[in-house]
């Protein structure tokens, strides 16, 4: 059984495996302000995973919100993943992205998803073979969705934990958008955070 996060050795080793499949998450822009060197390079055969443009339900007026399982179904199926897909997921910026998507397989129910560590910077400080950003044309996949709701928490769970608390929530955003010290860089989202929720910066827990 595979870890949840894959060196990019592991990757590299397997790149000629039929299952295996790659998927870039990068985002094109980013509230965190983090920047990247690689924004127009890919690692060679990786498909591009577009979160905010694809795989989110775009009747939300909210941002990146989950899509339907039928049609992320439908999504994965249109860049060539099947049902026995061993996806390693990155992102140009190291881990940034890349934990939603292996979350949104997750709770779509597919369990063969991976992290790349260190993702794009690291592969390329190993000089590992990347290509220009291009898109590749696929078969279709057979990729089904098994929507998990164990998984997934909508607005009224945490709503009604605020009260029971038998959940501990964690706000992964900066210690300033927590505190409401400084402004949310979207519009008409207000400063400040969940009641009882619990500030862990993603930068944190990232080496």
């Amino acid at each position: 059984m595979l870890k949840p996060i894959l060196s990019t050795k592991w990757l590299h080793q397997n790149l000629k495996n039929s299952k295996v499949i790659i998927l870039d998450a990068s985002p094109e822009t980013n509230v965190s302000g983090l920047t990247t060197e690689f924004s127009d390079i890919q690692i060679t055969g990786a498909r591009h995973f577009d979160i905010k443009n694809t795989f989110s339900d775009a009747n939300s007026s909210l941002p990146n919100t989950l899509p339907s399982p039928s049609n992320f179904e439908n999504e994965c199926r249109k860049i060539g993943i099947n049902s026995d897909s061993i996806i390693v997921v990155y992102d140009n910026l190291g881990t940034y992205t890349s934990p939603r998507v292996w979350w949104m397989f997750k709770v779509m129910g597919h369990q063969h998803v991976h992290i790349l560590n260190g993702g794009l910077p690291n592969w390329i400080d190993k000089q590992y073979e990347v290509e220009p950003m291009i898109k590749h044309q696929y078969l279709i996949g057979n990729f089904k969705a098994d929507f998990n709701p164990n998984l997934f928490a909508d607005k009224n769970d945490v709503l009604k934990n605020i009260a029971s608390k038998k959940s501990l929530v964690i706000d992964a955003r900066s210690e300033e958008r927590f505190s409401g010290t400084k402004p949310e860089p979207r519009k008409g989202i207000r400063s400040g955070h969940i009641p009882n929720s619990k500030n862990l910066p993603f930068e944190k827990v990232l080496n």
